[in-house]
């Protein structure tokens, strides 16, 4: 790679920073967040801030899904936030972080399906460490857009997610390297990607919801989630 288009780089990367704001910096087993400043811890000792039908537990500092039976949320809902979180994945397990999910999932629905027929963004979280990155795997706005690198570590090792959306920007930092960068306006067409490749979903993304719930997907499969903390932009 030439000079010229590693300092191309290294402004794009200076670009995306302050366009959405500077990340919490963390070491590899905490991340290291200011409560003075805004961040709120999402994950205590127990449930509480949390609204499931299903089988969870919080043991150790850990949000772990015990055994099938429906998604988590948070009983707040975010508009504009930077949300920081750790998770792991068993081996060929699946799971996914939903974001600005509204309105609620109907808690009598076992697995909470309403979530991604109303249109809300999905983090895919997947067992899928040396793949080659798509739409699908772990690190991809499920559907809608690849990670531009597959970060994904072995199964049963923590990862962390930083998501910051941002009115109609969102961008997603997997174990330190921004891996989704896009603007929702990009699409304006229902089950339409910018390059041209079919999705999902029956709305426009240009017209998802701006603020909604913080989702965590029981999608049958053993998955552990810790450190969670969100800040209000």
């Amino acid at each position: 790679m030439n000079r010229k288009l590693k300092l191309c780089n290294a402004v794009a990367v200076l670009v995306a920073m302050l366009t959405f704001g500077s990340l919490a910096a963390a070491d590899d087993k905490h991340p290291t967040v200011d409560l003075n400043d805004g961040w709120k811890k999402l994950l205590g000792s127990d449930l509480a801030g949390w609204k499931t039908a299903g089988k969870w537990a919080v043991e150790d500092g850990v949000l772990a899904l015990k055994d099938r039976g429906g998604d988590i949320w948070t009983t707040d809902v975010y508009g504009d936030f930077v949300l920081d979180m750790e998770f792991k994945i068993s081996k060929g397990g699946n799971s996914g972080v939903a974001v600005r999910v509204s309105p609620a999932p109907d808690v009598s629905s076992k697995m909470g399906k309403s979530w991604y027929q109303d249109g809300a963004m999905e983090v895919q979280i997947l067992d899928s460490h040396g793949q080659k990155p798509n739409m699908h795997n772990c690190g991809s706005m499920y559907d809608l857009i690849a990670p531009t690198k597959n970060m994904a570590k072995p199964a049963g090792q923590w990862n962390r997610y930083t998501v910051t959306a941002k009115g109609s920007k969102v961008a997603v930092v997997f174990n330190g390297k921004q891996i989704i960068d896009m603007d929702l306006n990009d699409w304006p067409t229902a089950h339409k990607n910018p390059n041209g490749s079919r999705n999902k979903y029956s709305n426009p993304m240009k017209d998802f919801p701006r603020s909604g719930h913080i989702l965590l997907q029981d999608h049958g499969n053993p998955v552990w989630f810790r450190n969670i903390y969100i800040k209000s932009l």
